[in-house]
């Protein structure tokens, strides 16, 4: 009988594994309205907060225009965290709209917004996922396998400087 129960228990935990190991990439558009970016082949998402760093956000916007003509991502996005209100979301996107190219950017909303901006009892969302503070991070993901690159990989400015075009080849090459 124990091993009976054993055996359940351990089918049961390998499906749960399974599913919880598949990551979702599911936004809102302005809208409301679900969207899958697995849906896309590849593409990366820039995660902009209140907390960003400003010259960051530039210089991400420098290297990804410079990667466009390349044709190397299907989809490139803004994840925005907000309040779910139409206004707000309009002036956060106007907001971002001072450092991103508004012809190759999608703005998104992140699908599973909490008020408590980082919280660990309260850890949805992509924001509570990868316990981001600060921004500009990065989701690069391609054929439904997904690498999160944080800010201090990209600007931290205790380490000689990266070179963002090369980080984010490397990282979508490597998916």
């Amino acid at each position: 009988m124990k091993l009976k129960i054993s055996f359940i228990l351990l089918v049961l935990l390998v499906v749960n594994f399974n599913v919880c190991s598949n990551d979702s990439l599911l936004v809102h558009n302005i809208k409301k309205n679900t969207i899958n970016l697995h849906d896309n082949n590849s593409g990366i998402l820039i995660f902009a907060s209140g907390l960003a760093c400003k010259d960051c956000l530039k210089e991400l916007n420098a290297v990804v225009l410079s990667l466009v003509p390349e044709n190397i991502f299907d989809n490139i996005g803004v994840l925005i965290s907000c309040k779910d209100n139409i206004i707000t979301k309009k002036e956060q996107i106007e907001h971002f709209d001072k450092f991103f190219a508004k012809s190759i950017y999608s703005y998104y909303f992140d699908a599973n917004y909490s008020d408590v901006f980082f919280n660990d009892e309260n850890n949805t969302g992509f924001w509570g996922k990868y316990k981001i503070t600060v921004t500009p991070c990065l989701l690069v993901y391609k054929n439904k396998k997904i690498k999160f690159i944080d800010y201090n990989e990209m600007f931290g400015r205790d380490k000689e400087k990266v070179d963002l075009k090369k980080l984010l080849l490397k990282t979508f090459n490597q998916l």
